[in-house]
């Protein structure tokens, strides 16, 4: 009987801890990405509940470039370079930008964040080196 009393309170205070961490801050990425000239890098991010999304993108050095939040099915379309039928977030976009910071409410479900230059590389740098960090604050 001892052994089941302490399980119910290892139980709850296991239960506990992990509600409390879902509602900290989640660094969902910190790094920095390589964007050739006239090209675009997607970062794929899936959010199984809502939350703050607060997005910085910083070009450390190269060409300015066009940074939105995609939804996924527009994933096709990118790929295709139908830029015209990319379903993106409106509060998220920017355009030949150097620096950037976004936070909004987002729900559940599957966005690209899209790094684009659009520079033709001939009189620009080849490549762009972009720092990059999104945090994601659950409600």
């Amino acid at each position: 009987m001892g052994v089941n009393v302490f399980y119910r309170i290892n139980q709850n205070a296991q239960y506990q801890t992990n509600s409390n961490l879902l509602h900290q801050q989640l660094t969902i990425t910190d790094e920095i990405e390589n964007v050739p000239a006239a090209a675009w890098k997607g970062l794929n991010y899936n959010f199984p509940s809502g939350g703050k999304l607060d997005i910085t993108v910083n070009v450390v050095n190269g060409n300015p470039i066009d940074i939105f939040l995609a939804s996924a099915d527009s994933l096709d379309a990118m790929n295709k370079g139908d830029w015209q039928s990319v379903k993106t977030y409106n509060n998220f976009n920017a355009t030949k930008a150097r620096t950037y910071h976004r936070t909004q409410f987002m729900g559940p479900g599957n966005y690209y964040l899209v790094l684009r230059d659009t520079s033709l590389g001939v009189l620009s740098a080849r490549a762009s080196d972009v720092s990059v960090k999104t945090i994601l604050t659950p409600p």
